[in-house]
């Protein structure tokens, strides 16, 4: 159950940086005449960081040192019973998954259309708002997941 939990909680903070770095790559962006200028935001560093740091105790900690390849995950199974726990999870991370790109696409249709009516001088940015929602869906798809396993787990 360990593996689980790392392996999901790992992934969030993962999905959640890889969006922050997306929607602000950036802390400066300036163009004109003479050229442009660039200033990095902090989101890169921090998830180049923290995806190191997840590879290292991924691959050294959670396997104790054994000799493992990186297709070990929380989907892997060693019997029949963790194999229903998969499948369980799995169904109901699709469920929860497919239900959130619905209501993402109502949201950014929304977005898309009131952000002109309401918004005359601050239009809300489609692209920073799908990233979120992208994000959104895959922590909770992940989360959801883990989840069902230890709800499945402790049965």
């Amino acid at each position: 159950m360990k593996k689980v939990i790392f392996e999901c909680i790992g992934n969030s903070i993962l999905f959640i940086l890889m969006g922050l770095l997306l929607i602000f790559p950036f802390s400066s962006f300036k163009a004109d005449d003479s050229g442009f200028e660039v200033t990095l935001s902090i989101f890169p560093l921090i998830f180049f960081g923290y995806f190191i740091l997840f590879l290292v105790i991924r691959f050294f900690i959670l396997h104790d040192g054994k000799k493992s390849n990186f297709s070990v995950s929380e989907l892997t199974f060693s019997d029949e019973r963790e194999k229903i726990i998969v499948a369980e999870s799995t169904k109901f991370s699709y469920q929860v998954m497919i239900t959130g790109l619905i209501v993402s696409a109502a949201v950014l249709s929304g977005i898309q259309a009131f952000s002109h009516i309401f918004s005359n001088n601050n239009f809300i940015s489609s692209y920073s708002a799908g990233i979120a929602l992208i994000v959104l869906n895959l922590v909770l798809g992940v989360l959801s997941y883990a989840l069902k396993w230890c709800i499945e787990y402790q049965k």
